[in-house]
């Protein structure tokens, strides 16, 4: 009977403090203030936030129902990371609703409500911290509700505070030149190239993606220690000569370093002095972490020559060949070799390529050439691969496994402006959406 009675009184004050919270009723104060005090932690690390009531007076309180807002893209918090406080230890688990930012608790058993003139932790905020060092987010207090035992409600006056990220912020920097010669030297007369667009990436995601100003330069600032990958967005017409395959920078950046001369050069193409064309086809152009899409590639040629296609792929993605005709292939470089290319006959090169299953999400290339004994020309046709938007949307809110409404939101608002997430070339699309919206109401 006595744990009945409990169970109703709790009830009570839920049912109560719920009415509140959709009423304009003024509440009396239970409490001198209530909320969090200014905090600092390091990138990729978990802080523990106290949420303190000073000084309870009035009656006791046996419930508690707070808004939390904060910048996601500084700190984070999920369902498990929101824990009792010192003064609830003996109460209900906290609960925590990622979509609105509300959390309540409410006491277990007469006795442990917090009587008055007590003072302490009602919850821990245990965020993760996601941003980058000198990063700031607001952690901001509202509709604050707290109820006796008898289910009256009353509130107390908010205290917000702010997160900031500690830690020195290094910087990788670099340019982008017009290797004239095509020597793979960045030779005094050699110039910069302006708005070619260079990516960062760490072992999950990608991090940052920039252009290059007027004279080609490039720099990312505001990083914390680690390693990080530094990869350039190939162009049709123009050839990769610096640095080396697979011509990508794998960065280690200790706290505060900054770290110099990560240059890209490229070399345009040339013309082919003959009439040949290549085509390349992606059969699945949106792919999700570890899967694989064919690929096929059409060449055809004016004129009896020789020819060899060169296929430049993501690195860490595998190629599988399917089909083709070749006199040689070169699997260390991806080169297809043809002695004899007729015309009115196609040559068809048909190959896989596999994602890591670890692969960072994002926009891909894929960037080819045929060249002949004097010249050389792009593949045309498609050549990005999209891994994955709606796996990227879903990763937003608190459970990476489903479309949750904030996912959704978000999609929307982005295909709706037309505006493409950061690591993405191009926004969601109109089916892209329609499948996210599918998901979202099967789960």
């Amino acid at each position: 009977m006595k744990k009945n009675l409990n169970r109703i009184r709790k009830l009570a004050i839920v049912l109560a403090a719920l009415i509140l919270l959709v009423s304009s009723i003024s509440a009396q104060s239970m409490a001198t203030d209530f909320g969090v005090n200014d905090t600092s932690g390091d990138s990729n690390t978990f802080v523990k936030v106290p949420v303190n009531i000073t000084d309870v007076n009035n009656e006791s309180i046996a419930g508690i129902i707070f808004d939390i807002s904060f910048n996601s893209s500084v700190i984070n918090l999920t369902k498990d990371g929101v824990q009792k406080g010192d003064l609830t230890s003996a109460w209900d688990s906290p609960r925590f609703n990622p979509n609105n930012g509300r959390i309540s608790i409410v006491y277990s058993n007469n006795g442990t409500e917090i009587s008055k003139g007590r003072s302490g932790s009602v919850v821990i905020l245990n965020f993760s911290v996601v941003g980058v060092p000198g990063a700031k987010s607001a952690m901001n207090i509202s509709r604050i509700q707290l109820s006796d035992l008898s289910g009256a409600l009353g509130t107390a006056s908010a205290r917000n505070g702010t997160f900031t990220i500690e830690g020195q912020q290094g910087a990788i920097s670099g340019m982008k030149f017009n290797d004239s010669n095509g020597n793979g030297i960045k030779d005094p007369e050699d110039v910069g190239i302006a708005n070619w667009t260079t990516v960062l990436k760490n072992s999950t995601s990608i991090v940052k993606t920039i252009t290059t100003d007027l004279n080609g330069n490039y720099t990312f600032n505001g990083l914390a220690a680690g390693n990080y990958t530094v990869e350039e967005v190939l162009s049709a017409d123009w050839k990769q000569t610096f640095p080396e395959a697979p011509g990508i920078y794998n960065v280690t950046l200790a706290a505060g370093e900054s770290v110099t001369g990560i240059d890209f050069g490229n070399n345009i193409m040339p013309p082919l002095p003959s009439g040949v064309n290549a085509t390349r086809e992606i059969e699945k152009e949106s792919l999700s972490p570890g899967e694989s899409t064919n690929i096929t590639v059409t060449i055809s040629s004016d004129v009896i020559q020789a020819l060899v296609l060169q296929e430049s792929i993501p690195a860490g993605w595998k190629l599988t060949r399917i089909s083709d005709d070749v006199d040689g292939f070169k699997n260390s470089t991806n080169e297809w070799a043809w002695s004899n290319v007729t015309p009115g006959i196609a040559k068809t090169v048909a190959y896989s390529i596999a994602s890591p299953i670890d692969a960072s999400l994002g926009t891909y290339y894929i960037n080819g050439t045929i060249s002949n004994s004097s010249g050389i020309v792009a593949v045309g046709g498609n050549n990005i691969i999209t891994l994955d938007i709606l796996t990227y949307y879903r990763k937003l809110g608190s459970d990476p496994d489903r479309v949750e409404t904030t996912d959704l939101l978000k999609a929307m608002d982005d295909w709706r402006t037309g505006t493409a997430p950061a690591g993405f070339a191009n926004p969601i699309t109109s089916l892209e959406l329609s499948a996210l919206i599918d998901e979202w109401t099967r789960t």
